[in-house]
């Protein structure tokens, strides 16, 4: 049996007052310490806000098994995210730091730009 590389496909539904646009962004493999983060375009013209919750250079293990290695990941305001991957891949150990149900071995997870290493889960509001 081969082993693949992660994959993660991203898709983003953006809503801007009465207009929706959505942005697909195919199958890519990261590069170690990549920054997913996209700007697009609404009815104001170009928009960046700052993200409502960020994960920076992540890391978290089990046992010898790394979940996610030095992972990064932006969702801004009115962004809809869907984590697609194969079976072990992160996508339930990334819920479980945004909820607090777990810690980051290295790296950060901010909500609302607030850094969460001593926010509990039940004050996350997530």
């Amino acid at each position: 049996m081969t082993s693949e590389p992660k994959s993660w496909r991203l898709t983003r539904h953006f809503t801007l007052g009465e207009q929706r646009q959505q942005a697909r962004k195919e199958t890519h493999y990261p590069s170690r310490g990549e920054k997913l983060s996209y700007n697009f375009l609404g009815a104001a013209g170009l928009v960046t806000m700052d993200p409502i919750v960020e994960l920076r250079n992540v890391t978290k293990r089990y046992g010898g098994h790394a979940a996610l290695d030095d992972f990064s990941l932006e969702v801004r305001p009115g962004e809809f995210l869907t984590l697609l991957g194969a079976s072990g891949s992160g996508k339930t150990t990334i819920l479980r730091l945004v909820a607090g149900f777990e810690p980051p071995d290295a790296g950060q997870v901010f909500i609302e730009g607030r850094d969460t290493r001593e926010l509990p889960p039940y004050r996350r509001n997530v």
